[in-house]
This record gives structure tokens, sequence and C-alpha cells, in this order.
């Protein structure tokens, strides 16, 4: 759920017009979508057990509700895997019951107009001659 201090970020105002989404349903639907399919049933049991094994899946995409750009979404989604102040979580660090930064990136990403190689270098039109 979306505190109501939270202003909707330009990408996910995009992502909710393009799948008419409610802005206010944005998280928990961006959530499931980002689950990668085959681990999906899993992920379901364990949901309608408990949320809390989820909540840094949560806090990221809380991060992408509010952002204007795909560095901020890069940041929220990295500190998945690399924020050393996060715990170690069975659920999702060993069997890998969490959302997929990479399909994050990818359904941001394309409201963005950001392809797979938005991190390359842009070619100058000197280079190479």
């Amino acid at each position: 759920m979306i505190p109501a201090s939270q202003e909707i970020g330009s990408l996910a105002r995009r992502i909710c017009d393009r799948k008419q989404w409610p802005p206010e349903e944005f998280v928990e639907r961006a959530f499931w979508a980002c689950i990668p399919p085959v681990k999906k049933p899993f992920v379901r049991i364990v949901h309608a057990l408990s949320r809390k094994p989820f909540a840094a899946d949560y806090d990221v995409l809380e991060e992408a509700f509010t952002a204007d750009s795909m560095i901020q979404v890069e940041a929220a989604a990295s500190s998945l895997r690399h924020d050393p102040r996060r715990k170690f979580n069975f659920l999702r660090d060993l069997l890998g019951l969490r959302i997929s930064g990479h399909l994050l990136l990818r359904m941001l990403g394309r409201v963005a107009g950001v392809g797979r190689s938005h991190r390359e270098k842009p070619v100058a039109p000197n280079d190479g001659v």
C-alpha cells in the first residue's frame, strides 16, 4: 500500500496509464509482475502466510513508485542484493523467492524508452574511424 504522502513518479504514472492500473495498486501489481513465473506458485504460498519475507521487495517497489528516472530505479533494485544493511533472508536469498530486479528494470525501462543496452557508452561519430 502506498502511503498517502508519496507522490507518484513519472515512470510509475506511465506504467499505470499503459496497464490501466490504479496508482494506489501500483506496488502490489508491480510486485506480482516482477516475480519470475517459475517462482510465482511458491511466492503465492509464502505471501498468503506472511508478507514479512517480502518487505525489502515492497520497499524497492515503493522507491520505484516515486522514481522519475531509471537511475533511481536501478539504485533501488541494486540495493536488493548489495545493501550491507539488509539481513540475510532464507526465502529471499537462498530460495530466490523475491522480485526480479531485471524484470522491474525491464518493465519500467520500456515506458522510459530505455532498452537492454541503456548502460552501454554511446558511440561518438568519430569513434572507430
